[in-house]
């Protein structure tokens, strides 16, 4: 690749990592719109003033591992009180013993019939057994060698606590556990598969090593969108805040590591992918087709260059893509031809369109005499969708 088309690739990329960067601020600062969860959830869950922070933690992250292969809104509404109250009942059941936990799960199973696979379902079972081992804290598995990791890991912390969680919840599950049928026949080999990843946690040998393996296929959408949320969404940072035992623990979580996380792949990031993105992965010689890896790829040649960015933002692309690339909305897009400057009205303390209409984020203009990348054309024509042919 010669050196001009190599300068325009790493140009064009820039810009739209700036945009990208520019709109996931906008999607966590909403003014009018602070949650982006179902009000189910944020009542019953984020605002309960009778469940514990490792309570509301935890009912998070097993409707997590049921969000797949449905609406996201309708399932988190569905299985948000169902959850919870198995939750309850874990805690207050005065449940100790494995056996006791797994028949706790089989009756609510039968009993409130949660929305999920049967894989899913396995691996709430399994993450409650094994939290048996950790006073059933989720916040302190998460933190347990926080310290630690940081102090000998610092660049890769944020990969090993998402590590613990799929041994916690999903190493070994999917396979075995595909139909219900399937998961009675091969129940012994789960409950091995749940030991093996007990010795791992326990083991940290063992646990160093497997990671390694784990690291290069590290992009688990379930996983990286939780642990996102308890990094990036005010409410739930400070409920996991609030739940860490240990100074030092809580002044690690709210230091900035959000270079770390990986961006949680989807079909909306897969399709914006497609056309913005990996054309200038192929042109700059990077191959391969998970939008995660390779935006993590690109995102390591130019992150001196836009140090504000990195590649979980590209996350916007899930409320994004169905609302611009689904509808060709090619000549408003920040990525367009054009740009977006058609529906850019700069007016200080009013509602930006631009947010508002690209991804539904409703947030405050900076205004004309601010710095704003829309306004300055920041990312105009870098999108080869539409026709844009730019080398």
């Amino acid at each position: 690749m010669d050196m001009s088309k190599n300068e325009t690739c790493e140009k064009n990329l820039i810009e739209i990592f700036k945009v990208i960067s520019w709109l996931d601020d906008k999607r966590w600062d909403q003014v009018e719109r602070p949650d982006v969860f179902p009000d189910v959830f944020v009542e019953k869950v984020i605002k309960a003033k009778e469940l514990q922070a490792k309570q509301k933690i935890l009912i998070h992250w097993l409707i997590y591992i049921t969000d797949r292969g449905k609406g996201a809104d309708v399932l988190w509404e569905k299985n948000t009180p169902k959850i919870k109250e198995l939750v309850v009942r874990y805690f207050g059941d005065g449940l100790s013993e494995k056996a006791e936990v797994k028949e706790l799960c089989e009756k609510h199973e039968k009993e409130n019939k949660i929305g999920a696979f049967p894989a899913d379902l396995e691996s709430i079972k399994r993450t409650l057994v094994l939290l048996l081992n950790y006073d059933k804290n989720i916040i302190t598995f998460i933190t347990r060698r926080l310290s630690e990791w940081k102090k000998e890991n610092s660049d890769k912390f944020c990969a090993r606590i998402a590590f613990s969680l799929y041994l916690l919840s999903y190493k070994g599950v999917g396979s075995l556990a595909k139909s219900e049928e399937r998961r009675r026949q091969n129940q012994d080999e789960l409950n091995e598969k749940t030991e093996e990843a007990n010795g791992i946690l326990q083991d940290d040998c063992q646990f160093d090593k497997q990671f390694e393996r784990w690291y290069g296929q590290r992009w688990h959408k379930r996983i990286w969108a939780a642990v996102r949320d308890y990094k990036k969404f005010r409410p739930l940072s400070d409920i996991f805040i609030a739940g860490i035992k240990g100074q030092a623990n809580k002044d690690i979580w709210r230091k900035d590591f959000t270079k770390q996380l990986e961006l949680p792949g989807d079909i909306w990031n897969a399709r914006f992918f497609k056309n913005c993105t990996r054309p200038i992965a192929e042109k700059m010689g990077i191959r391969g087709t998970k939008a995660p890896k390779v935006l993590r790829d690109l995102w390591e040649g130019i992150r001196s260059k836009c140090p504000e960015s990195y590649p979980e933002q590209f996350d916007i692309s899930f409320d994004f893509t169905p609302r611009m690339c689904e509808k060709n909305l090619c000549a408003i897009c920040p990525f367009g031809r054009n740009g977006a400057k058609l529906i850019c009205i700069p007016t200080k303390d009013k509602y930006c369109p631009v947010a508002l209409i690209t991804c539904g984020y409703v947030g405050k203009c900076t205004g004309k005499q601010n710095r704003c990348v829309v306004k300055e054309g920041r990312g105009k024509g870098t999108c080869q969708g539409g026709g844009i042919k730019w080398v």
